[in-house]
């Protein structure tokens, strides 16, 4: 539907409505086509269609998600990424802080299981101790889905809006590991233990828009990817106090891993035999890494 109008911005509009059409319309791959023809550069671009997103960079529409990731900035820098320095804490922390310095009072182990609605207005929230607040205005930054199905009654809200929080769409293919490291992964395409310039980059796992395929195939089909994607970061190398001297700790962002497994099978039971295929799939590029697992 929404291609649908912008259809006609497309037919009638200059080469940037078009490219913008484009881009909301057509897969990573058939976009990249029409750009590049080496297979490991459509990669590198192409790994940014999916990442985050349950779906292939075949599937209609992920060519928007390489728009998506070059948004913001950093210190003026227009799509650049940066690492937290103190870790991610940090910026909660910071929050607060600016929060507390205006006035506002921040409750903390008092999660809300309800939002009292009234005559179609949100007056106020109950905790699940069961205390009740009342305010002029309740702003959420919840997940929809848990907001609107799970904390607002069904008889609050619209017949048509209750149907399509139905439909709404919201699981996660990634898989997150956080490992403590005994020394820096030795990779076999740039070799060596030392702090190098890769080691302080984004390290993905996703040669080519076929591999991305496939993982996103074998998620659906069994749950998780065989050779799943994996992007590796590691903050300790630009920001020793995250761990000991000589040791180092890695984020990684590994997809793709079904929201529900095939079956009946539980997550609870199948997540560790997940988390050594990654394992195993990062050990096959730098092969000291499953040693060096604390």
């Amino acid at each position: 539907e929404f291609a649908l109008q912008l259809w006609p911005i497309a037919i009638k509009g200059n080469q940037v409505h078009r490219d913008v059409y484009n881009l909301f319309t057509k897969s990573a791959r058939s976009f990249l086509d029409s750009w590049f023809e080496n297979e490991h550069i459509k990669a590198a671009f192409g790994f940014d269609s999916i990442v985050g997103n349950y779906a292939s960079p075949d599937t209609p529409g992920s060519a928007y998600v390489l728009l998506h990731h070059v948004f913001g900035e950093v210190d003026g820098e227009k799509g650049a990424w940066g690492h937290a320095i103190g870790g991610m804490g940090a910026i909660t922390q910071a929050m607060q802080q600016a929060c507390i310095n205006l006035g506002v009072n921040i409750y903390t182990n008092s999660a809300v299981n309800k939002v009292i609605v009234s005559n179609g207005t949100a007056t106020g929230i109950k905790l699940e101790n069961g205390e009740t607040i009342k305010a002029k205005k309740i702003i959420s930054n919840l997940n929809p889905k848990l907001l609107y199905k799970q904390m607002i009654s069904e008889e609050e809200l619209e017949p048509e809006f209750n149907r399509s929080m139905d439909g709404y769409k919201c699981g996660s293919g990634t898989f997150r590991m956080n490992v403590a490291l005994s020394e820096l992964p030795d990779f076999t395409a740039l070799p060596g233990k030392e702090i190098g310039e890769h080691h302080q980059s984004g390290i993905v796992i996703a040669p080519t828009l076929d591999y991305m395929d496939q993982a996103y195939i074998d998620a659906k089909s069994h749950g998780w990817s065989k050779k799943p994607i994996v992007e590796m970061l590691i903050p300790s190398t630009m920001d020793d106090t995250l761990a000991p001297d000589g040791k180092h700790v890695a984020s990684l962002f590994c997809q793709q891993f079904s929201p529900s497994l095939p079956n009946g099978k539980s997550w609870t039971d199948h997540r560790l035999a997940a988390a050594d295929t990654i394992i195993e799939t990062i050990n096959k590029h730098a092969p000291n890494f499953k040693d060096s697992i604390l």
